[in-house]
């Protein structure tokens, strides 16, 4: 009974720490794809506001709604505002730090959460198989060799199947975390870029 619940656990955490790591996976091919348009976009510095506007408005209708896209979108609205470098600023990296670099993380913390999870439930499963093992010795002078080998059993391959979930889960973590820094990194100074050579020419 408990052996099945905990193998079924395992399972389960297997597909959430996969699920999540494709996810977040996809979050990143998207961001990557508006980074590369953005930049595309806004290569000629000598675009009008009037361009611009409508620059933003092909790069929102050819892209996943980003919060790149409505920083960048805002700044332009600061500025046609007259509200200045330090609003258009401000503004982009609202939208850089508190909605954008959020999102390319969103559902990393569920990975490392997996892959702590993953080896207690092995360190489970082996307590129970030897307690097993451990009763079926002791329940009689000649213990049957069958049942004290699935006791063990449970206890290796728990364990076993716990490092299996947990070290490929921290590798992506640790792979996703560094592509959400480094998209983080790029949409910053695409959005600098944006502000200080194309908006405040």
């Amino acid at each position: 009974m408990l052996s099945s619940f905990i193998y079924t656990s395992l399972g389960l955490l297997a597909v959430i720490a996969l699920t999540a790591s494709l996810i977040n996976a996809w979050i990143l091919i998207l961001a990557q794809n508006t980074l590369n348009k953005t930049r595309e976009l806004f290569k000629d510095e000598k675009m009008t506001l009037t361009e611009l506007e409508s620059a933003l408005k092909e790069l929102s209708d050819n892209t996943p709604e980003s919060s790149l896209v409505r920083g960048l979108r805002a700044a332009l609205d600061a500025q046609k505002k007259g509200l200045g470098r330090a609003r258009a600023y401000a503004v982009l990296h609202h939208h850089l730090d508190s909605i954008h670099e959020p999102h390319l993380r969103s559902f990393l913390w569920v990975i490392p959460a997996a892959a702590a999870a993953a080896p207690a439930l092995g360190l489970l499963g082996t307590v129970i198989g030897l307690r097993g093992a451990f009763a079926v010795l002791g329940n009689s002078a000649t213990p049957d060799p069958q049942q004290l080998a699935l006791n063990i059993s449970l206890a290796l391959d728990t364990t076993l199947y716990g490092l299996f979930i947990s070290i490929p889960a921290l590798m992506v973590y640790a792979s996703l975390t560094a592509c959400a820094n480094w998209a983080a990194r790029v949409a910053e100074r695409v959005g600098t870029h944006f502000v200080e050579v194309v908006l405040l020419k």
